[in-house]
């Protein structure tokens, strides 16, 4: 069975798949992947994802719970 990516999936004209679009997410790995790794405890996320939920967490003024059960029902 083929992997479906999420990226082909979503619609590339909505405005926050545009906005993740223009970041530069070299800088923002280089700059936050240290404190984002693997370690005691706890397994390593990608920065996308991590960047992603705390801008929509602050976006909607919500808990990190909401912000991750909002993101499992709609990728946007």
């Amino acid at each position: 069975m083929a992997e479906v990516k999420l990226a082909d999936i979503l619609d590339k004209k909505h405005a926050l798949y545009q906005l993740a679009d223009r970041l530069n997410w070299d800088y923002l790995i280089g700059e936050l992947g240290q404190y984002y790794c693997e370690g005691p405890g706890r397994p390593e996320l990608p920065i996308r994802i991590v960047a992603g939920l705390h801008y929509l967490k602050y976006l909607d003024n919500e808990s990190d719970e909401s912000t991750v059960k909002k993101f499992c029902k709609n990728p946007y």
